[in-house]
């Protein structure tokens, strides 16, 4: 039954770990995006701040033991 749960638990952080990186790289096109684009000046830091949240979040997810 351990080894179950371990072959689980394994199979959950590697999910998890993708989808961090796929959330990193979400959070870097939508940068790059909203640098080449024209926007209204007062919504850029919001979408600036979105985009850090996603990378940030990303990444924490990465670096995050999970038992």
């Amino acid at each position: 039954m351990s080894k179950a749960l371990s072959n689980t638990q394994q199979r959950i952080s590697a999910l998890l770990r993708v989808i961090a990186i796929v959330v990193i790289l979400l959070g870097v096109v939508f940068a790059a995006d909203i640098y080449q684009t024209v926007l209204i000046p007062q919504l850029v830091p919001i979408f600036y701040f979105m985009a850090a949240l996603m990378i940030f979040t990303g990444v924490i997810v990465l670096i995050a033991r999970f038992d």
